[in-house]
């Protein structure tokens, strides 16, 4: 009678006003250590009062969605799961692009069954737009007793967790590959070699150029050469 009474209590603490409100909460024993931040995270689904519909023990559905602003709410979860270094350099930016739970009774089993989809994307933050580097889908199932509703919530908050881990996973193994996470660019000026032709004649250190004539020779042959341009021209030379 007590364990029902408490599970009955726990229950009321999440369903208000015929909906389950859920809670996103990190995990601070499990941080991941990174050399990124996270900036911000954006909340970008078209259907926003809801992300489903759960049973309560009487059969009715309940919708389900999330407390306070999704916004800030995940962009504090994503904060307080990681840790970063001091020489962390580079904001991330999250896009929330879907969000869809949903659940079915297994009579058999006489649990309830369920099924919940997150679909994220990861930019980098720079001086321009912020530039796109991995998406992220992921999906989980669960089953549940009646009295066991905070399993919802449980679920959805691992799942925000696996992204976090897949998209660390994927920055690290690219942070030498990808040129979106380049820090530093290093500019490499090669000279190339040129051969030198009847029709083409390059310079070269080893063979300076050497005026057969001196310098008063040449300007009285760039004067005489003039004479014969025609009168616009040679105003425009002079």
């Amino acid at each position: 009678m007590l364990v029902f009474i408490f599970f009955y209590l726990l229950f009321l603490e999440t369903a208000s006003a015929q909906k389950v409100v859920l809670n996103l909460r990190a995990n601070e024993e499990k941080t991941l250590v990174t050399d990124y931040r996270y900036r911000e995270v954006l909340d970008h689904r078209v259907q926003r009062s809801q992300i489903g519909e759960v049973f309560e023990r009487s059969g009715q559905q309940l919708s389900v969605t999330f407390n306070d602003d999704l916004e800030q709410s995940a962009t504090q979860f994503f904060r307080k799961s990681i840790n970063p270094t001091d020489s962390a350099d580079q904001d991330i930016q999250v896009r929330i692009f879907d969000i869809n739970l949903s659940e079915t009774f297994n009579p058999e089993r006489k649990l309830y069954e369920g099924n919940v989809e997150l679909g994220l994307g990861f930019f980098l933050i720079g001086s321009f737009e912020p530039v796109h580097l991995l998406d992220f889908a992921g999906s989980t199932q669960y089953q549940r007793s009646g009295f066991s509703m905070d399993k919802v919530e449980e679920v959805v908050n691992r799942l925000f967790f696996n992204s976090l881990v897949y998209f660390d996973t994927w920055i690290k193994s690219q942070t030498l590959n990808n040129r979106s996470l380049a820090k530093e660019i290093r500019l490499e000026i090669i000279d190339q070699s040129q051969t030198t032709t009847e029709q083409k004649v390059y310079y070269e250190s080893n063979r300076p150029l050497v005026w057969g004539i001196s310098r008063p020779a040449l300007i009285l042959v760039a004067e005489t050469m003039l004479q014969f341009l025609p009168v616009s021209l040679s105003r425009a030379f002079r």
